[in-house]
């Protein structure tokens, strides 16, 4: 803020000042004056018509009479301005029959930067930002203009807002185990407003966290006196069953019993997923790993596929989790496939909503803040360039931040350590070497323990002990090659093995003078694993690879299940994989769901393209999961909820991949697609995305289309929720043109919906008023009566608000 700033407080009370000096009350002259210069603070960029000033200020007076007072109210004003040491003319402008205050200059308004700070806490989610918002509600809006009509609207949202904040805050208060701050937080939002419901119920629930459950009963029955006093009512369904399981103690004992669960369970803070199978030697390399994590800030696991850095880089974070208070939060980017997906993937790891326009490392880099917070970057290789900015944006920005990253080449960031992952600990060969010294090597280690898991069986003795050791060798000591071998133990012995995976590499290595990469080392394990299978196996392997992330067995028999195989055979074709380690299963929930490791993918992705197959498995995929997201069983004109946006959660990168397919195969399906998409990116807060792929859509289809007028409207959806206004009137007007080319009655309504609604926000009356007019009485024979119905009072409501008559407005919004 510059020191002669203009500062105007509306909050407790009128004023005006700079650093240097306030304008005193007798140099406004005119009541008028001031309520001129309130009028333009609470404007939508602080400007106004003048006919519509004088409507607010003399709507008693003929249009000269009212012009002429409003002339003398702006004289005043800009003398007042004027005796404080500025320009009063820069400070007051009209223009073109536009009242402007401080078009050029800078102006402070606490209003507005309470607003603004507001925003921001909810972004953030965090208590000091809640508290410093609140500091700047220091009283309800011009107080001394209760009783005027022009108040009203704005001094009501700006108490529902502190309400609301208050609330909030008491909740992340409770939330960090300080139930007494958070009770003193609520006090002063029933103070300003004593019958607000839900800050009654959050009170009453604090009290009884805070073992004061007579005070919790005596605020409710605080709650009913006063609605029995003012409105002759009583509270409402949701506090008197709150009040009853307080007075039950059922209330308690749920939450005793979920306190209990939280302690047992001991888990800290962060999202790292439980590890099924057992975490073998690497007792060195951890070490050296800690020392080097202790000595920066940035932390890169580097290495080829399959060398093992994921799985170090979850046990050292597991290890260190305890110091980072914040937590410890993994982000997988294996499976995304743009690099603008990265910052969402990141927020959503830890929670946050990326709904703004800033760019995205900017909210992240907020919401870290100063927490001591760890951060797990897991298969960067592919999106390198973007997770080196993240990265970095973020380091800059949050000094207590840590990030342990697994890429196969470093990220190249400032204060970067870089980490090979070596070859597991591989056994010494030849006939001096002990059992002992063979058995205790990581590498025959690891190949035991898996094989057990296969075989349970199966023991190291000396008839297999040199063939294990030998395979460890052929096989440079690589965790995934080994433990894709140890998976054939009940199938073959360890030197069928190795018969078998010499051939596989002798080949690899055949006409190249070079001795065979580690890189090489793993595909030729891949390939032999491959080849190991039936002619079934190898079908369904490679056609799951379509999949992005996990997937369910419903979907993998839809979409495998076609010639040669057929659905029936893919639960048990798909179980073989998984026994084979092929396929890995998670928990999800209800049902298992299952995955397949990257680099099997991968090479999945490979023998698809080989065997001609891609083109259609992706097909199958984009149609199984449109399907899918066309299904939704919302009734029309309601946002999804509950067990469809669970399942569309569940499933959202495999969606994003259909996206992605559908763009650069058959973009009216990628249309489709996103426009069963945009309510569940809008009710998750799934926003920048959402809008990405509209764009994307848009940009692809240019056709005049009904999908492309509907996915125009929902793109001004998402805008609404992203403060993005500008674009709207832009977007709905096409289409509203592309609607009624296409004689659609409800697409045009929707068109013009939207269109007053950001001409609403921006403050563009005059262009509101236009288009009111213009479609007063839109109907048509496709337009339902209660679409039309709808309208109508909606039109009323804007046209009494274009009058300031707010009290009709309101009606006609609520009718």
């Amino acid at each position: 803020m510059e020191k002669d700033a203009l500062r105007i407080q509306l909050l407790g009370g009128f004023s005006v000042s700079t650093a240097a000096q306030g304008v005193d009350e007798e140099q406004w002259r005119l009541r008028k004056a001031k309520s001129l210069v309130k009028l333009l603070c609470l404007a939508p960029d602080r400007k106004l018509h003048a006919e519509q000033v004088s409507e607010v200020l003399w709507p008693e007076l003929a249009p000269d009479a009212a012009r002429n007072n409003l002339h003398q109210a702006a004289h005043a004003a800009r003398r007042a301005f004027d005796l404080r040491g500025a320009d009063g003319s820069r400070c007051l402008r009209l223009s073109e029959g536009l009242l402007l205050l401080c078009p050029e200059d800078p102006v402070w308004i606490d209003s507005v930067a309470f607003e603004q700070a507001a925003a921001s806490a909810r972004e953030q989610r965090r208590a000091a930002a809640y508290v410093a918002a609140l500091e700047l509600y220091t009283g309800e809006l011009l107080p001394e203009d209760r009783f005027e009509e022009w108040t009203s609207v704005s001094r009501e949202t700006l108490r529902d807002l502190r309400l609301a904040l208050g609330i909030e805050l008491a909740e992340l208060q409770a939330a960090a185990g300080d139930e007494g701050a958070a009770i003193e937080t609520l006090h002063p939002a029933l103070l300003a407003d004593p019958l607000h419901e839900p800050a009654h119920r959050a009170l009453m629930r604090l009290y009884v966290r805070d073992g004061r459950r007579q005070e919790a009963l005596a605020q409710f029955q605080q709650l009913k006196r006063g609605l029995k006093r003012e409105f002759e009512d009583e509270p409402d369904d949701e506090t008197r069953r709150l009040y009853q399981e307080i007075l039950t103690r059922s209330l308690e004992d749920r939450e005793e019993r979920d306190r209990g669960d939280a302690e047992a369970s001991g888990r800290e803070e962060g999202n790292l997923p439980a590890q099924l199978t057992s975490f073998v030697g690497r007792k060195r390399e951890l070490e050296e790993i800690a020392t080097a994590f202790g000595s920066t800030r940035l932390l890169t696991l580097t290495g080829v596929g399959g060398a093992g850095k994921t799985r170090l880089a979850l046990e050292l974070a597991s290890r260190r989790s305890g110091r980072f208070p914040g937590g410890t939060w993994l982000v997988e980017l294996a499976a995304l496939t743009e690099p603008e997906l990265i910052g969402p993937a990141i927020g959503e790891a830890l929670d946050v909503r990326l709904a703004s326009e800033r760019a995205p490392e900017i909210a992240l880099a907020e919401h870290i803040g100063d927490r001591q917070l760890l951060l797990v970057l897991d298969n960067c290789e592919h999106l390198i360039a973007a997770a080196a900015r993240f990265t970095d944006a973020l380091l800059r920005s949050c000094p207590r931040l840590r990030v342990l990253a697994t890429s196969r080449e470093p990220l190249r960031v400032g204060g970067e350590v870089v980490w090979r992952v070596p070859s597991l600990s591989l056994p010494q060969v030849g006939e001096d070497v002990g059992r002992v010294a063979v058995v205790s090597s990581e590498a025959v280690c690891l190949f035991a323990e898996r094989a057990r898991q296969v075989a349970p069986s199966f023991e190291l003795d000396d008839d297999n002990l040199d063939a294990v050791a030998t395979l460890c060798h052929r096989l440079d000591g690589m965790p995934l090659a080994i433990e894709l071998a140890a998976a054939r133990t009940g199938t073959l012995s360890p030197a069928q093995m190795v018969e078998r995976i010499d051939g596989a590499l002798d080949l690899l290595a055949a006409g190249s003078p070079a001795a065979l990469t580690r890189q090489q080392t793993l595909r030729a394990t891949l390939a032999w694993s491959h080849e190991l299978l039936d002619a079934d196996e190898r079908v369904l392997q490679r056609r799951l690879a379509v999949f992005a992330g996990s997937f369910a067995l419903e979907a993998a028999e839809e979409i495998c299940g076609t010639d040669p195989l057929e659905r029936g055979m893919v639960a048990g074709l798909l179980g073989r994989l998984v026994d084979k380690s092929l396929v890995q299963v998670e928990d999800g929930g209800e049902a298992h769901r299952y995955r397949l490791l990257e680099t099997v993918r991968q090479y999945g992705i490979e023998q698809l393209d080989v065997a001609g197959e891609r083109p259609e498995a992706e097909r199958r995929h984009r149609d199984h999961f449109l399907e899918l997201a066309a299904s939704d069983p919302t009734p029309p004109g309601d946002l999804p909820s509950g067990k469809w946006l669970q399942q569309l959660e569940r499933e959202r990168e495999n969606l994003r991949a259909a996206l992605g397919t559908g763009l650069r195969a058959e973009p009216a399906e990628a249309m489709r697609l996103a426009l069963a998409l945009w309510g569940f990116w809008f009710v998750r807060g799934y926003l920048a995305e959402g809008h990405r792929w509209l764009q994307e859509v848009l940009a692809a289809t240019p056709e005049p289309t009904y999908e492309r007028a509907m996915a125009l409207i929902a793109d001004c959806m998402l805008g609404f929720r992203r403060s993005a206004y500008g674009q709207i009137p832009t977007q709905a007007a096409e289409s509203g043109e592309i609607s009624r080319r296409l004689d659609d009655d409800a697409g045009m309504l929707a068109a013009v919906e939207v269109t007053a609604a950001g001409l609403a926000i921006i403050g563009q009356r005059g262009e509101l008023e236009a288009l009111v007019q213009e479609h007063e009485g839109l109907s048509g024979p496709d337009l339902p009566p209660e679409r039309a119905a709808i309208w109508a009072a909606n039109t009323r409501g804007v046209g009494a608000w274009l009058r300031n008559d707010y009290r009709s407005a309101r009606r006609g919004f609520e009718d």
